[in-house]
């Protein structure tokens, strides 16, 4: 009986090591969705995403900005459940590192995987040329047609819109996005109030990369003042 006993605690224990035996993870390296390098958030709640790694029990997620080699503010430093995070960011330049990890072991890590906030990089090549409205015009707001219009550049695959409500581009509430435009004007289908608005272009050229936002902002009103920026003065 003490020999039986004996033999069923040893199996036991055996059994209940085995479920805190950790997998091994060195060596595995997590894919990560959002953001993907060089990316632009729009909106300053950024949306990490990755995909599960097998073995992971939480994952370890760094951000700092402007970059890791050169370290102006240590934003997010956290261990995540799951595969989706939310995390609000300031407009700004960010690199962000990644791993997975469990009870024994940590996978590779991943990065840094550069993105920004709200702007884009200062080394981007190319600019968009916005023609009309032009900058800080006041326009009528029965009668504005909703019509946004720029200049090409070449080698341009397709343009993104952005039109924005507020004081400032960056910070301003998104009213709408359009991707994979082709043309040169772009007609909203928003209904529009009186109100201080801002528009961006940026171009994604065929070698992959892409402008910044060139913006420009209007307003809306029914009371147009007399007096109006000169279009001869738009650059």
């Amino acid at each position: 009986m003490k020999y039986l006993l004996l033999i069923i605690t040893f199996s036991t224990l055996l059994v209940g090591c085995d479920k805190f035996i950790a997998e091994d993870i060195t060596g595995k390296t997590p894919v990560v969705i959002l953001p993907s390098n060089n990316d632009t958030s729009q909106t300053n709640l950024v949306h990490f995403k990755w995909n599960e790694l097998l073995g992971a029990e939480k994952y370890h997620l760094m951000v700092v900005s402007p970059s890791f080699s050169s370290i102006s503010t240590y934003d997010l430093d956290t261990f995540v459940t799951g595969t989706d995070f939310y995390f609000s960011l300031d407009s700004n330049e960010y690199e962000m590192m990644f791993s997975a990890n469990n009870a024994g072991y940590i996978s590779d890590t991943v990065g840094p995987i550069k993105f920004w906030v709200g702007v884009q990089s200062s080394s981007s090549s190319g600019n968009v040329n916005l023609i009309s409205p032009i900058d800080a015009v006041y326009l009528n707001s029965t009668s504005f047609n909703n019509q946004f219009q720029w200049n090409s550049l070449a080698n341009v695959s397709s343009y993104e819109f952005s039109l924005r409500s507020g004081s400032d581009f960056s910070t301003a509430t998104i009213i709408e996005t359009q991707n994979n435009i082709s043309t040169l004007i772009y007609t909203s289908s928003i209904i529009l109030t009186e109100a201080e608005y801002f528009w961006g272009v940026k171009a994604y050229f065929s070698t992959g990369t892409s402008t910044s936002f060139s913006t420009s902002h209007f307003t809306l009103t029914i009371q147009v003042p007399m007096l109006q920026p000169c279009p001869c003065l738009q650059t």
